[in-house]
């Protein structure tokens, strides 16, 4: 019985060192790449939403511009807005709201690309760590 225990120690330990020089590497590469390529793929479809999003919220504030002109055309506050087009504010309201949100996704777009510019440098620490872990 005891070379049955001493024997499958011996095979535990073969199968041990066997991972721990030859299959640890390549499993352990793959596990960083596929997480790095995650990552770069989780950045590029976060900022495709946040631009596509954007985009849309810019247009429906726009729809919501024109149906405001159109609805108030015959009731009794179109003496207002008419005063208002005369006066040239609806047009610089809407140029306001275009600047305004043109200088709001600027901030925010340089905001993100801060954060892919850290998520890049600590994925470029993580692939300098796998290199020295793995002797390359």
């Amino acid at each position: 019985m005891a070379y049955i225990i001493e024997a499958l120690v011996a095979i535990v330990g073969f199968i041990a060192a066997l991972w721990k020089k030859v299959l640890s590497k390549p499993v352990i590469l793959g596990f960083q790449f596929f997480f790095t390529s995650s990552t770069i793929t989780l950045i590029f479809s976060f900022y495709f939403f946040i631009i596509t999003s954007l985009l849309y919220v810019y247009n429906k504030i726009h729809s919501i511009f024109d149906s405001l002109k159109q609805s108030f055309s015959n009731t009794a506050l179109s003496c207002f807005f008419h005063l208002l087009h005369c006066a040239g504010l609806d047009v610089v309201l809407t140029m306001f709201f275009n600047e305004l949100y043109s200088i709001l996704i600027f901030m925010l777009i340089f905001k993100l690309f801060s954060f892919t510019r850290w998520a890049m440098k600590t994925i470029s620490d993580e692939m300098f760590k796998l290199g020295v872990l793995l002797g390359m």
